[in-house]
């Protein structure tokens, strides 16, 4: 496609995982706006925006992960414009990416709750500014067990103002059930200094993830005693590490000397005696049974740390939160 001179590669042509996707998305509708009615996102939002969908699982919206995946800060790098245009000098841009997003299944995450859109009618060539009436017909949520009616933070009918404002579109779960919500938006723009172009129509249909209350309180109890149980073993490992070395430096010279010819047999030195075949397969059977000693006590520092986050959750909250 060629979109305001240069020229971008299709969507279908690269291969890559749904929050990928919405940020290269969002760079092919990254072009100026210059007068009569224009409508975009911000950089700043977005950013949040991506931040937030690289939580998302792959294979399953409704279990986020505890950390981000990996790329977010080259996708984010990318995002060089400014503005991210749904409507820039009167021509709807939204179905360049909008229609694709739908298309691909890309679901949002339940810690998006709210998109801000920014809009004017003013000129920036100084010009007069074009007269538009805005009217959101449908804003629906298609499951509303899940995820509640879309609201706005302007009313449903009204004009644009010349001046940049902003407005809010509101996402609210429900928090009874864990679930993916598809939600509908139908705006329609209509110019009364245009009668060659009378309206501009604008429809689309998104998916939202959403997680019960329970389930929300599960996520933040399982992240949070990962993290303590990642530094309390990372504690302890630092500790033995360093008796280790204190009782090296506090040995005798013979005592040394003992250490570091067993160490050049776990080598697998031949002139020291060692067979290097043998030593290496005594290697790996160590380092497997480092792993699972490793993974064993994850899983009980993991479920002690329950178990108490269940007797007192407001603790795990609030440290969480900290």
């Amino acid at each position: 496609r060629h979109l305001a001179g240069k020229t971008v590669l299709s969507i279908k042509q690269l291969e890559m995982s749904g929050p990928l996707r919405l940020s290269l998305l969002l760079l092919l509708a990254a072009v100026a706006c210059s007068g009569e009615l224009n409508v975009w996102f911000e950089r700043q939002m977005l950013e949040s925006v991506i931040s937030q969908m690289m939580l998302l699982s792959a294979k399953n919206p409704l279990r986020p992960r505890c950390k981000p995946r990996g790329g977010a800060e080259q996708l984010l790098h990318r995002l060089t414009a400014d503005r991210f245009p749904i409507v820039a000098d009167g021509h709807l841009l939204s179905g360049i990416y909008f229609n694709s997003l739908s298309r691909s299944g890309i679901v949002l995450a339940n810690s998006i709750n709210s998109f801000t859109v920014h809009w004017a009618t003013a000129s920036r060539d100084g010009l007069p500014p074009t007269r538009v009436q805005y009217k959101f017909m449908g804003l629906q949520s298609h499951n509303q067990s899940v995820l509640l009616h879309p609201r706005l933070t302007v009313p449903s009918t009204g004009f644009v103002p010349a001046a940049e404002s902003s407005f809010q579109l509101n996402l609210q779960c429900t928090k009874r059930v864990s679930g993916v919500a598809e939600f509908e938006i139908h705006a329609v723009f209509q110019f009364s200094d245009r009668p060659e172009k009378r309206s501009l129509t604008m429809q689309h249909r998104f998916r939202k993830a959403c997680l019960s209350a329970a389930d929300l309180l599960k996520l933040q109890q399982k992240c949070y005693c990962r993290k303590k149980c990642k530094q309390q073993i990372k504690k302890k490992r630092r500790r033995r590490n360093h008796r280790k070395k204190q009782r090296a430096a506090n040995s005798s010279p013979s005592r040394r000397r003992s250490d570091r010819r067993q160490q050049r047999r776990r080598r697998g030195d031949r002139r020291r005696g060692g067979k290097k075949g043998r030593n290496s397969r005594q290697r790996r059977q160590r380092r497997r049974q480092r792993r699972r000693r490793l993974r064993r006590r994850r899983k009980e520092c993991q479920k002690e740390c329950r178990r108490g986050c269940r007797a007192q959750p407001s603790d795990c909250q609030q440290r969480e939160a900290d």
